[in-house]
């Protein structure tokens, strides 16, 4: 495959692609093969900052005094550990939907687990380590949002099928193109068998059909 493929394939979503009454979002499915994700080394859970940003992510913000004052500056939404214990479960689910990353101020961990956990949890969004989104009292957390707002999660857990956004119907199809390729080839690393392990991979427009890249 090469380059221009993926252009051609961009270009093939958006011509049939109806027009709508608001700028459709450019999404990417990639369908892997022979992938025991049974297996957690075999998972794929990564987040990705694309080289042309799609669209700026919604970063939630769990924090305590030492961090509050910059969070509310940089991130969409903070939420102070005195009001943990306020969300409800209805609200809590909402929140959860609204924003694309959490962030948490480390020793606050605990607490977050045992308000926010069951919520975020299940749809990967719970602030992790290996995400690095978790930050000591002393972190500059500027690069941090920073990159999260330009990021992408790019995730097989359970189902072997990795589905995100690399663009808006708006942008020019060679840097939703670049975004594309560049995913593809970060996962690719993650795949012992590389090529062999990805099954098909489609490019589409949020209400159009799917257009075959691979």
């Amino acid at each position: 495959m090469k380059k221009q493929d993926v252009i051609n394939a961009v270009k093939q979503a958006k011509e049939a692609s109806k027009e709508r009454k608001f700028v459709q979002s450019i999404d990417l499915s990639i369908i892997l093969k022979n992938v025991d994700l049974k297996r957690p080394e075999n998972r794929i859970d990564i987040v990705f900052k694309l080289p042309k940003p799609a669209r700026e992510m919604k970063v939630c913000a769990f924090v305590g005094n030492e961090t509050e004052v910059t969070a509310k500056k940089i991130c969409d939404r903070t939420i102070h550990q005195n009001d943990f214990k306020k969300y409800e479960k209805r609200p809590t689910k909402t929140m959860v939907r609204n924003y694309d990353f959490f962030i948490a101020q480390a020793n606050l961990m605990p607490q977050i687990a045992a308000n926010f956990g069951k919520y975020l949890g299940t749809v990967g969004k719970m602030p992790s380590p290996k995400h690095k989104t978790i930050f000591p009292i002393n972190a500059d957390l500027n690069d941090l949002v920073k990159k999260l707002k330009s990021s992408v999660k790019l995730s097989a857990k359970k189902q072997p099928v990795i589905n995100c956004i690399v663009g808006k119907q708006d942008m020019k199809d060679e840097d939703i193109a670049e975004n594309i390729w560049a995913i593809l080839n970060e996962i690719l690393h993650h795949l012992p068998e590389r090529e062999r392990q990805i099954a098909k991979t489609y490019v589409k427009t949020t209400m159009g059909k799917p257009v075959k890249i691979w």
